[in-house]
């Protein structure tokens, strides 16, 4: 097992993050506070441009002769790799979260830990915001992993709790719109 300490730590790509307009830092998160994360791990390195292929190749058939893949045949075709889920899972266990679950036909390893845990683990800092849209809790930046769990790693989500949609057909400014 890698020394956690020892590892060296990159931005996850797209993971960066603004302040909402008009929200401003109320005070740090309550470090004991347990919070909830989905990782999203990368598909089987070849399953990508291979389900697009079989999607056009079935849509193309009549109803009557298209046959369709068990929930089984899916994962092991079209979901993540255990090894990388694995290799995900020791290092989540490495900076002392609970993994609660994974799924590799989704691609996804739950896991929660204090919201102290979560910052030192993804080399974020959490706080507490008050914006137009409600109260939240958010960071600015990056999300960072480790350099060889990058290439891995296609999201984390679950650090902000910040409002991601609005309801159709309200009257509150703003509404149907995505923050």
């Amino acid at each position: 097992m890698t020394d956690p300490t020892s590892q060296q730590y990159v931005a996850l790509p797209g993971s960066e993050r603004e302040l909402v307009p008009g929200a401003h830092v109320v005070g740090p998160v309550d470090a004991s506070e347990v919070i909830q994360l989905t990782i999203k791990v990368r598909a089987r390195s070849s399953s990508a441009g291979d389900l697009a292929q079989e999607a056009d190749a079935l849509g193309a058939l009549p109803p009557s002769q298209r046959t369709y893949l068990t929930s089984e045949e899916y994962e092991s075709k079209y979901g993540a790799d255990p090894a990388d889920v694995q290799r995900v899972v020791e290092f989540a266990e490495q900076h002392h979260l609970q993994v609660l679950g994974t799924d590799l036909s989704q691609h996804t390893i739950t896991v929660s830990g204090t919201a102290q845990q979560i910052a030192d683990t993804f080399r974020v800092k959490l706080m507490q915001y008050e914006s137009p849209q409600g109260s939240y809790r958010g960071r600015l930046g990056a999300v960072y992993v480790p350099s060889e769990l990058q290439p891995l790693i296609e999201g984390i989500f679950g650090l902000d709790n910040r409002q991601q949609a609005h309801r159709q057909g309200g009257s509150a400014p703003g509404e149907g719109q995505t923050p």
